[in-house]
């Protein structure tokens, strides 16, 4: 984009960008409607920090039971 805001590669301009209108651009489009917006990784990052006390890729706690023991079940045959 350039500092008029129109696109500075139009005639070059990548094939999903070609499916949309001009008002459809995420550049230009105004508001979204959303609650949140994360334009970095890092923002969505602490969002999901302070919601939920964990660290993206941090490992999660196992549950102290552990898998349930299948018991084995033998068929007897009838003769």
């Amino acid at each position: 984009m350039g500092e008029d805001n129109l696109c500075r590669i139009y005639e070059t301009r990548p094939a999903m960008c070609r499916e949309y209108e001009p008002g459809e651009c995420d550049y230009v489009g105004g508001d979204y409607g959303y609650d949140l917006l994360f334009t970095h990784p890092k923002q969505l990052e602490d969002y999901y920090h302070r919601k939920t006390g964990r660290r993206l890729g941090a490992p999660r706690p196992r549950d102290r039971r552990g898998l349930p023991v299948l018991r084995k079940r033998t068929c007897q045959s009838r003769t």
